[in-house]
């Protein structure tokens, strides 16, 4: 992080330096290359130095045998104090900040976007299929939804703690891995659970219901679109995962309640 060649330093050769703060009071005997946030430079440098950095400072003791040349999103960070010297030319180079591309303008975007549809659906089916029951569970209202929502936020919540307690003891150490297992993976679930509700709702008619793949798929392109919304969209993902992993906590409970036949 930090690189400081103190004054009694005396690097025979080339000095390649990379860090956030570089501070050179010793002497470089042939190049110096510096490349980090902030380079200071009160030592001897024999021949060329060249930064790449947000800000470089040369202070009255630092000499500088050849060319300097400062690479540098702004001029003005570089300071070349009084009484300092350099032999040969000082040339600002000025990189202009590279703006962060909009992700919706990228193909990758939509590349992981697909992928990431195709494997919720395909581990959908299969959840789906081993488990019935998941395909007709029902919202009937919003107090039911805050309820679910509410359960989910409870689970995420204190199932990590309980685990990591379960795992402090050696008897208890299987138990607390098998727990953050099944959480793990109902928190994959939680979204596909809450698709497969939303594409039945879509799809809802007299006629019937469709297939439950066809409610899925179209359930899980909602979520997805849902999801990645701009500035909601992280919202939308935290809200919707926690309400599917109440769904599942509520039936896995309703489960246990189910008296034996």
């Amino acid at each position: 992080r930090d690189i400081d060649l103190g004054a009694d330093t005396d690097v025979g050769a080339n000095a390649v330096t990379v860090g956030n703060s570089i501070r050179v009071d010793g002497r470089v005997g042939i190049d110096l290359k510096a490349a980090g946030g902030d380079v200071t430079l009160s030592g001897n440098v024999q021949r060329d130095v060249e930064t790449f950095a947000q800000s470089v400072t040369l202070v009255p003791s630092a000499r500088v045998g050849g060319n300097l040349t400062a690479h540098l999103d702004d001029p003005d960070k570089l300071d070349i104090a009084t009484g300092a010297t350099v032999s040969g030319n000082v040339d600002r180079q000025i990189v202009a900040r590279e703006q962060r591309r909009n992700r919706y303008e990228t193909v990758g975007f939509y590349v992981r976007q697909v992928v990431r549809l195709g494997a919720a659906f395909l581990t959908g089916l299969v959840l789906l299929w081993l488990f019935p029951a998941l395909r007709t569970l029902t919202l009937p209202n919003a107090m039911a939804v805050l309820r679910e929502g509410g359960i989910g936020l409870v689970t995420a919540v204190t199932a990590p703690v309980a685990a990591l307690l379960a795992c402090i003891t050696i008897i208890g150490l299987p138990l607390g891995i098998l727990a953050f297992a099944v959480g793990a993976i109902a928190l994959y679930f939680s979204k596909t659970v809450l698709a497969q509700l939303i594409g039945r709702l879509l799809f809802k008619s007299p006629a019937g219901t469709p297939h439950y793949a066809a409610t899925l798929l179209a359930g899980l392109v909602i979520v997805v679109v849902a999801i990645n919304l701009p500035v909601v969209g992280w919202i939308l993902n935290v809200v919707l995962t926690l309400v599917g992993l109440g769904m599942i906590v509520s039936h896995l409970l309703s489960l246990n309640r189910e008296p034996a036949a």
